[in-house]
């Protein structure tokens, strides 16, 4: 995670936070609503070349695993910072947290760990579970694997 905290931002205020979840009650928490989230959101009959993209990964709305992978790590946009000053803004969110989370996963291939990245939306419940202020809307989500000799990620 000290590597995903790296890249360039603007006016290098770094504008971004990964909560890492290892509780086990907390991470069914999390499981329960990404499920609920999924479900959602392969009910939708108007997403059909989502769902057809998809199809070949054999994927569902079945979270059971975020009951036993070792972590959980939610990337949370940082919009703007309160401080005694009040808001200050941040800049270059999006392409600061894109960077930072592409170097997060880059970091867990070279220690041959097989991260699976989620991104539900809307996915309000990564802010609430882990006690995020609403100021870190998240944008990603990591399950770092095991190490396995033959782990291949598809993100």
């Amino acid at each position: 995670m000290r590597t995903a905290d790296t890249p360039p931002s603007g006016a290098h205020r770094q504008p971004r936070t990964f909560a890492a979840v290892q509780d086990p009650a907390l991470k069914h928490q999390i499981g329960l609503a990404a499920e609920a989230e999924e479900k959602a959101f392969y009910d939708r009959a108007y997403l059909p070349q989502w769902h057809v993209a998809l199809s070949p990964l054999e994927t569902d709305a079945n979270k059971d695993y975020l009951d036993v992978v070792p972590w959980i790590i939610a990337a949370l946009a940082q919009k703007f910072r309160v401080t005694c000053t009040g808001r200050q803004k941040h800049y270059y969110v999006n392409d600061s947290v894109g960077i930072a989370c592409g170097m997060f996963v880059t970091a867990l291939h070279t220690m041959d760990l097989a991260p699976l990245t989620h991104t539900p939306n809307p996915m309000g419940f990564l802010t609430k579970i882990p006690d995020r202020p609403s100021s870190e809307p998240p944008t990603s989500c990591s399950r770092s694997a095991t190490r396995r000799p033959t782990a291949r990620s598809l993100t």
